[in-house]
């Protein structure tokens, strides 16, 4: 195994643009995925836009129980407390039914945003998705409670499939172009075979991998095949194909949250 290194050590601003769009990571700019609804430009510059965006998302997701009713397991206050919270991580279906994100589309509304409902956002995102498989899931990953200086990375893959994830950030302050608001990526230079006794499909730990069989561990990542992905305006959302890649939470994190479809 010899990972493919393109990426500098702090961010991807000297690496050719061809080489980022080669498939394995891509960007993605809110303005082409929503053309003429302004929403780049108020994503780039509004907080609460995209604070109002996270506690709609709970908002719905609360309103999906209900309408459950005695199908969905109970909340207790603490739990219900924890999943409005927007300090606490949660997940949900992004392939629901449109009317499933009425206050989603609502607070797009509110900021602005025009002709674009909770439902097309949510779906235009995911249908980015594709692969072999796809989860239908979106996890608001928070970074709130994450207010640390720096973290050694944990390199995995989700699933080991040729399943391109999609990632929407939430910087911690408008405006902001640099690293930290995306996952960190290392491109592989081929698809990683399962260890002894595991199936594909199934999370694949870069420190517990053993390509050989015999209980050895693999090389450490080196600094020079890391890439942070760089958020800016027009650099909002940012995908990659988990067979292709292993991936970490920033060592250093400066953002408030991160949408990831699957």
């Amino acid at each position: 195994f010899s990972p493919a290194a393109y990426a500098r050590a702090r961010d991807d601003a000297d690496v050719p643009q061809d080489v980022i769009d080669s498939g394995h990571v891509r960007y993605h700019s809110l303005d082409e995925l929503f053309p003429r609804a302004g929403l780049g430009d108020a994503w780039d510059t509004c907080a609460a836009l995209r604070r109002d965006c996270r506690r709609a998302l709970r908002e719905d997701l609360a309103a999906q129980r209900e309408r459950q009713g005695t199908s969905a397991e109970p909340l207790s206050p603490a739990a219900e407390a924890a999943m409005r919270a927007l300090s606490s991580s949660l997940m949900l279906r992004w392939d629901a039914a449109a009317e499933e994100y009425e206050h989603l589309g609502a607070a797009l509304a509110r900021h602005g945003i025009a002709g674009v409902s909770g439902g097309d956002f949510m779906h235009t995102l995911g249908a980015m998705c594709g692969g072999e498989v796809t989860s239908g899931t979106l996890i608001d990953i928070s970074s709130i409670a994450l207010a640390r200086k720096k973290a050694p990375h944990s390199w995995h893959q989700d699933s080991g499939l040729r399943q391109r994830t999609v990632l929407l950030g939430f910087p911690i302050e408008d405006a902001y172009d640099g690293a930290g608001v995306f996952t960190h990526v290392v491109k592989l230079s081929n698809e990683l075979s399962p260890n002894p006794g595991r199936s594909r499909g199934a999370i694949v730990e870069w420190e517990r991998f053993d390509a050989d069989g015999n209980g050895s561990s693999p090389p450490p990542i080196a600094e020079q095949h890391v890439l942070r992905p760089r958020y800016r305006r027009g650099q909002e959302v940012v995908s990659y194909v988990d067979a292709y890649t292993l991936h970490s939470a920033p060592d250093h994190i400066h953002r408030e949250a991160l949408w990831r479809f699957m």
